[in-house]
């Protein structure tokens, strides 16, 4: 395998976040698709449910797999730095 799929995935998924401001992202995926169940899961996605979906007068499950935009984390005072005796 040479992975582009989850370089075209993970390249795909920061562009929805930076670029279009989504909150979320999500892929329906075939059971039977184990590559991109693999790509998915590579880039952090998650399996959230099932849908069925109706297509030709078939019923066809997927499963609904996704990730949410990483929040930034507030800023932490280092615990490393306490000040010494000697400061006054």
């Amino acid at each position: 395998r040479q992975g582009y799929g989850t370089e075209c995935a993970r390249t795909s998924i920061r562009y929805a976040f930076d670029k279009l401001g989504a909150e979320r992202v999500i892929a329906t995926i075939r059971p039977n698709n184990i590559a991109s169940l693999g790509v998915a899961a590579a880039c952090g996605m998650r399996v959230v449910g099932q849908i069925i979906k109706h297509y030709q007068n078939k019923d066809m499950p997927h499963i609904v797999c996704a990730i949410d935009k990483p929040q930034p984390e507030e800023e932490k005072p280092d615990e490393s730095q306490t000040p010494s005796d000697t400061e006054a």
